[in-house]
């Protein structure tokens, strides 16, 4: 067995984390677990006490069936923020962003880390970009749970890739509403680069209900995104961070906005293991831990032939929900 590292996402209340060993088959669920956030230890994305986080952390690991100690953590969509900027081809490009974004974000250029990619036939760059110190936190929090970090990655491109492992997309542009406490955030994926990015108003506590807050947080986002962006494909919503796939606020947001919606649901080329056992939570919680179980297999291909081709039209009147009762025909 191959094991990859150890998936961690930040939450404001909870902490998913996730790892996945591979076979020559399939991919096993080695543990996957959440548990509370210490209090007061992340505002808005941001690690207040990175030990005290850490020391949690460390002490769920090692009292779970987790293996080694390589990890790989998300870094919250509240401390990212995406931009626009039009720029000259030139040699110098990291130094001419950093200037840009320096001037946008009254910081220096040396506490700034970025990352961006310049669109096709253009002069625009779209860049990711966050305070060094964000970084250090994590690397401080990591280190204080005895884990060797091998990387961080966006929480939201993180979920995006494992979209892409799981279902057929065709490399339309991808929506992904993430639904983790305290607020829904928003992302829209063209072109696999991530374009815009947003923690909306809609609270996310207790059990969700679609309602008109919903329906306004993507209507407002979309209508940000067509302003200032040309797509010829309509987009595809998924939906992750949710306790279980929700058929209410999946019908909900397609039928009101005419969009194909879904929440994430579960591969059956991912199985469970002799550490982990519990097919039916790994069935119900699989896009809740989305964003860590894609962390675990960043480098992992999923065969085509186990992708999902199609997301059922759930507004008509005949739809079959036995489609989501997946058959149980997993073997340890």
């Amino acid at each position: 067995m191959k094991y990859g590292p150890i998936g961690i996402q930040l939450g404001h209340r909870k902490i998913k984390i996730a790892q996945i060993a591979t076979d020559d088959k399939q991919l096993r669920v080695v543990e996957m677990i959440s548990v509370p956030t210490p209090e007061d230890s992340i505002s808005n994305g941001f690690i207040k006490t990175p030990r005290v986080l850490g020391d949690a952390i460390g002490r769920a690991i090692d009292s779970s069936k987790f293996h080694g100690k390589r990890a790989m953590i998300a870094i919250p969509s509240e401390i990212l923020s995406i931009h626009l900027l039009d720029v000259n081809k030139s040699s110098n490009l990291d130094r001419i962003i950093a200037s840009k974004l320096s001037q946008m974000a009254f910081e220096h250029p040396e506490d700034l880390t970025f990352d961006y990619k310049i669109v096709a036939n253009s002069n625009t760059a779209i860049v990711a970009v966050t305070n060094k110190k964000h970084i250090a936190q994590i690397r401080e929090m990591a280190s204080e749970a005895d884990l060797r970090l091998v990387g961080t990655d966006l929480e939201m491109l993180s979920i995006y890739r494992f979209i892409n492992k799981c279902y057929k997309t065709k490399k339309q542009p991808i929506v992904i509403g993430l639904f983790t406490p305290p607020k829904l955030k928003l992302a829209i994926f063209v072109d696999s680069i991530l374009s815009q990015l947003t923690v909306t108003k809609f609270q996310v506590e207790g059990i969700v209900k679609p309602d008109q807050s919903m329906l306004d947080s993507f209507t407002s986002f979309l209508e940000i995104f067509k302003r200032n962006n040309i797509i010829t494909e309509s987009p595809t919503i998924f939906l992750a961070g949710l306790s279980e796939p929700d058929t209410d606020i999946d019908r909900f947001l397609w039928s009101n906005l005419g969009l194909k919606t879904t929440s994430i649901r579960w591969s059956e080329y991912f199985n469970i293991s002799n550490t982990y056992k519990d097919i039916e939570e790994l069935i119900k919680r699989f896009g809740a831990f989305s964003c860590s179980l894609g962390l675990s297999i960043a480098d992992v291909q999923i065969p085509t032939r186990f992708k999902s081709p199609i997301i059922p039209d759930i507004r008509v009147s005949d739809f079959d929900q036995e489609l989501f009762n997946f058959p149980q025909r997993m073997n340890q």
